[in-house]
C-alpha cells in the first residue's frame, strides 16, 4: 500500500539508488504536506501567528505540484531538486518568522538527512554548509540580541555540526555500496552473457553448437516461409576424416577442424549468415536469401577455399590434400515443404557427393 502511494507502482529496481532516491522524495513530499497543513492550522487558530500561518499555507501549493508533478518519477533528479529547494526555504523562513527560538531552531537539525539523501554526499554538502552558515549567522544574532548563553550557542553549532558529518559519512558509505552493487551487477551480466556465449559456441571451432543449431534452424526456416525469401541450407563434411585422423593423430585432426572453421567464419559475416559445428568433422551454414546460381558459385568457392589450404592427406585420393564436400539446399517453394525434408534434402545431397568421388556440391533448387 505504502509502496503504491510513494511510487505510484513505477517499476525501479528495489536495491537501485534511484528507487531510494525516489521514495525519498515522495515520502518528503508527504511529510512536507502534512507538516504544513498542521503548523499552519496551529499558527492560525491555536497560536495565532498569522504571518507564520500564511507562510505555511503558501508552502503547501508548490508541494502539492511538486507532488503530483514529479510522483511518476520521469525525471527523479529534477524531483528531489524542487522538493530540496522547497525545504531549504520553508526551513529557513519559518525560522526567521520564529527569531531562531530553541523550539523551532531543532528543525534546523534535520535538513542534513533532507539534503544528502535528496541530492547525494557532495552535491548535499554543498546545501548544509550554505543552510549552516545561515543557521548560525541567524542564531547567533537573535539568540545574543535576547542574551541567550554562549553555551546553548556553542552546543546547537556542536550538535549541528556532528550531525552533519555523520550524515556526510554515512551517505558516503551509501553511496559506496551502491557504486559497488552496480559494479556487481556489471560484472554479473558479463559473466551472464559470457555464459551464455558458451552454450552456443562450439568450444574448439567458435562456430555456433549443435544445440545453437537446432534453434536458429527452426527459426530461419519458418522466418522464410513467413516472408517468402529463399531458405538456403548447407551440410559440409571433411572427406575422410577418420583416415586423417588415424594417420596424423588427433592433435592433427582437431587443427583441421579449427582451420575449417576459421574458414566457415570468415565467409559467414553478413548479418543473417550463420556457421555451426552440428557433429564431429560436420559443420553447416545457413545463408542469406540469394539467387540460385549465386548460392552455387558461394558453397563452390568455400569448398576450394578449404582445399586450397593445401593441408596433407595422404589418404584422401586422389587429390592428397585435405577436402570437404557439400550437400545444400534452396528453397523459395514452400507448398507441402517441412523443415525435416529440408534437412534431409541437403543431407541426401551430402552423401551423394560422398559416393560420387568427393570434394564435390550438389545444390538442389526447389
Amino acid at each position: 500500500m505504502l509502496n503504491n502511494i510513494l511510487l505510484s507502482n513505477i517499476d525501479i529496481d528495489a536495491s537501485s539508488r534511484d528507487y531510494r532516491k525516489l521514495l525519498i522524495t515522495n515520502l518528503g513530499y508527504i511529510i512536507s504536506l502534512c507538516v504544513f497543513i498542521v503548523f499552519s492550522f496551529s499558527n492560525f487558530f491555536i497560536i495565532g501567528n498569522m504571518l507564520a500561518g500564511i507562510v505555511e499555507s503558501l508552502f503547501i501549493i508548490p508541494t502539492l505540484y511538486g507532488f503530483l508533478k514529479f510522483r511518476r518519477g520521469d525525471d527523479i533528479d529534477k524531483s528531489a531538486r524542487y522538493i530540496n529547494y522547497l525545504l531549504f526555504a520553508t526551513i529557513l523562513i519559518t525560522l526567521f518568522i520564529f527569531q531562531f527560538k530553541e523550539c523551532v531552531i531543532a528543525w534546523a537539525l534535520l535538513f542534513p538527512f533532507i539534503a544528502m539523501n535528496l541530492r547525494g554526499a557532495e552535491k548535499g554538502l554543498h546545501f548544509i554548509i550554505i543552510f549552516n552558515i545561515i543557521v548560525y549567522v541567524g542564531a547567533y544574532y537573535f539568540w545574543f540580541d535576547h542574551h541567550a548563553s554562549m553555551i546553548s550557542y556553542t552546543r546547537f553549532v556542536t550538535v549541528s555540526f556532528i550531525i552533519s558529518v555523520l550524515v556526510y559519512v554515512y551517505e558516503k558509505i551509501i553511496d559506496s555500496s551502491f557504486e559497488k552493487q552496480i559494479e556487481l551487477n556489471k560484472s554479473l551480466q558479463v559473466s551472464i552473457k559470457e555464459a551464455r556465449i558458451l552454450s552456443i559456441t562450439d568450444s574448439l571451432t567458435n562456430l555456433y553448437n549443435k544445440r545453437h543449431f537446432d534453434s536458429i534452424f527452426n527459426e530461419e526456416f519458418n522466418r522464410a516461409r513467413r516472408t517468402g525469401e529463399p531458405f538456403v541450407f548447407a551440410i559440409i563434411d571433411v572427406d575422410n576424416f577418420k583416415p586423417y585422423n588415424d594417420m596424423y593423430g588427433h592433435d592433427c585432426g582437431n587443427y583441421v577442424l579449427e582451420r575449417v572453421g576459421d574458414i566457415l567464419n570468415q565467409q559467414t559475416v553478413r548479418s543473417g549468415d550463420y556457421a555451426f559445428r552440428i557433429g564431429g568433422e560436420e559443420f553447416a551454414i545457413i545463408l542469406q536469401s540469394s539467387s540460385s546460381e549465386n548460392t552455387y558459385k558461394y558453397l563452390n568457392k568455400l569448398r576450394q577455399k578449404i582445399e586450397d589450404e593445401k593441408i596433407e592427406h595422404i589418404n584422401n585420393k586422389p587429390y592428397g590434400y585435405l577436402t570437404v564436400s557439400i550437400g545444400g539446399v534452396s528453397i523459395s517453394n514452400y507448398e507441402a515443404m517441412t523443415i525435416v525434408d529440408a534437412y534431409r534434402m541437403a543431407d541426401k545431397n551430402l552423401y551423394a557427393m560422398k559416393n560420387n568421388g568427393r570434394n564435390e556440391v550438389k545444390l538442389t533448387m526447389l
